[in-house]
C-alpha cells in the first residue's frame, strides 16, 4: 500500500503527529514515542508500552515497549528504563547475586557488623546471629538455662507438622492444631490458624478442622448445610439419587422409599397382594360375594360395576 505525502507533488513527510494517506490520520503516541507516518504505530521509548506507550512497564520488565527482562535477584527492584537492579539489603552485584562479605550488611553492603563470640552478622539487618552459647544483638550474652534458639544445643519439640522458630523454640502451628508443641486438634467448632475460626456447619454437620469446610449429614447439603435435599436427592451431602417408583416419596436422609396407597416394595414397584389395600398394604379387604377390593382404598367393586 502506497502512502501519500504531502505538499505540492506529494515530496513532504507526514509530520510527526499526522500519518497514512495524505497524513491525514492523528497520532496519539505518548511519552516521547514515535508515530510512524505510515501506519500510525508507536515506537515506544524506554520503560513504556502499549498501543500508545501510556503504559508504564511491569516489575520485571524493562526498556522500549518493555521486551526486556530483567536478570534482578533476591528481591531487588528493576529500574524500568535501563535494567538496573537496586539490591535489597543484605546483596551486591550487577544482579545483585552476591551476598554481603561477612562482617558488612545493609543496602549495598556499606555497613560494618558488630559481632563478637563468632556471631553471624545478618546482611540485611546487622542483627548477629546467636553463637555457641551465646545470643543478644551482638552475641555477648550467655544463653539462659531452659532457652532456645540456634546455637544454644535446645531440641525443638513440635508436633503435627508445626514448624519451629529457629531463634525461640516456639511452635507455629499447621491450620487446625494448637497447643506449645501443636500437639492438639482444635476443639468442636474451632478450625483456622490457631483455631482462631468459628466453624458455621448447621444441622449437625461436622466442621474440617483446617478449611472450615462443612460435611454434611443425611438429608442436608449447602456451604452451611442447611438447605434440605431436594425431591428425588438424598444422603450425606445429598450425593445420592432416589430409585422410587408410582410416585413414591423417599427420604432424604436413607432414600428409603414411602409407598404411596396401593403399593409396597422397597421401591414401590409392587401392588398389594390381593384382598390387601392401603398404605404399606396392612389394611384387609371387606368385600364380599366376588366384588374386587381396590388397593387404594379397599372400596369393593362388582364385576358388573363400570368405574
Amino acid at each position: 500500500m502506497w502512502v501519500r505525502l504531502t505538499g505540492m507533488g506529494c515530496q513532504t513527510p507526514c509530520s510527526g503527529e499526522r500519518w497514512g494517506q495524505g497524513c491525514a490520520n492523528r497520532c496519539y503516541c505518548q511519552n516521547g514515542a514515535v508515530c510512524s507516518r505510515f501506519d500510525g504505530t508507536c515506537s515506544c521509548k524506554a520503560g513504556w508500552k502499549g498501543r500508545y506507550c501510556h503504559l508504564e512497564c511491569i516489575q520485571g520488565r524493562h526498556g522500549p515497549g518493555c521486551t526486556s527482562l530483567c536478570q534482578c535477584r533476591n528481591g531487588a527492584l528493576c529500574d524500568r528504563f535501563t535494567g538496573r537492579c537496586m539490591c535489597t539489603a543484605g546483596w551486591k552485584g550487577s544482579v545483585c547475586n552476591v551476598e554481603c562479605d561477612e562482617g558488612t550488611y545493609g543496602v549495598n553492603c556499606a555497613q560494618t557488623g558488630q559481632c563478637q563470640n563468632d556471631g553471624r552478622c545478618d546482611k540485611a539487618t546487622g542483627i548477629c546471629y546467636w553463637g555457641i552459647g551465646w545470643h543478644g544483638d551482638f552475641c555477648t550474652e550467655y544463653c539462659q538455662v531452659g532457652t532456645f534458639g540456634p546455637d544454644c544445643q535446645s531440641q525443638c519439640n513440635c508436633l503435627n507438622g508445626g514448624t519451629c522458630d529457629r531463634l525461640t523454640g516456639s511452635c507455629t502451628c499447621l491450620p487446625g492444631w494448637y497447643g506449645t508443641s501443636c500437639e492438639q486438634s482444635c476443639p468442636p467448632l474451632r478450625y483456622g490458624e490457631g483455631c482462631s475460626k468459628v466453624c458455621r456447619c448447621l444441622n449437625g454437620a461436622s466442621c474440617d478442622v483446617v478449611s472450615g469446610t462443612c460435611d454434611c449429614l443425611s438429608g442436608w447439603m449447602g456451604v452451611r448445610c442447611d438447605i434440605p435435599c431436594p425431591h428425588g436427592i438424598y444422603g450425606a451431602n445429598c450425593l445420592l439419587s432416589c430409585d422410587c417408583q408410582n410416585d413414591a416419596q423417599c427420604s432424604r436422609f436413607d432414600g428409603q422409599c414411602i409407598c404411596p396407597p396401593g403399593f409396597t416394595g422397597a421401591r414401590c414397584s409392587q401392588t398389594c397382594f390381593e384382598n390387601m389395600f392401603g398404605l404399606q398394604c396392612t389394611s384387609d379387604c371387606k368385600c364380599q360375594n366376588g366384588a374386587t377390593c381396590s388397593t387404594f382404598d379397599g372400596s369393593c367393586a362388582k364385576h358388573n360395576d363400570v368405574r
